[in-house]
């Protein structure tokens, strides 16, 4: 192969621009923003006419009412009977003792976490 890898595939002949372009005018948009923003006035009417005037209003448009919703009846009011109250037990506890029960429960927790993990890891052994 003369040119190496590089040289295997034919290159695309160069691109060459028609000979002659086409003359055009200027497209509608140049045309449309080349003119005045100001109407223009209108034109004279001929002679012997009288002008010509034309007044249109805007059509009222009325919203349409929406359509209103039944009443729903009401659930009849139930009065749920009271429970007796019952006297409410008073335990005394000395904070002393209240901080050794807390600790101990915290401590059986944390036996049984411990325990737990260890279940755990030797299962998977």
């Amino acid at each position: 192969m003369p040119g190496g890898a590089t040289q295997a595939f034919r290159t695309p002949p160069q691109y060459t621009p028609p000979a002659a372009p086409s003359q055009q005018g200027p497209s509608e948009y140049t045309l449309m923003m080349q003119r005045p923003v100001a109407p223009q006035a209108p034109s004279a009417p001929p002679q012997g006419q009288p002008p010509m005037q034309v007044q249109m209003q805007m059509p009222q448009m009325q919203m349409p009412q929406a359509p209103q919703m039944p009443q729903m009846p009401q659930a009849p009011q139930i009065q749920m009977p009271q429970a007796p109250q019952m006297p409410q037990a008073t335990v005394t506890v000395s904070p002393g003792k209240m901080n050794w029960i807390v600790i101990a429960i915290l401590c059986l927790l944390c036996l049984l976490a411990g325990a737990l993990i260890v279940l755990l890891l030797n299962k998977h052994k």
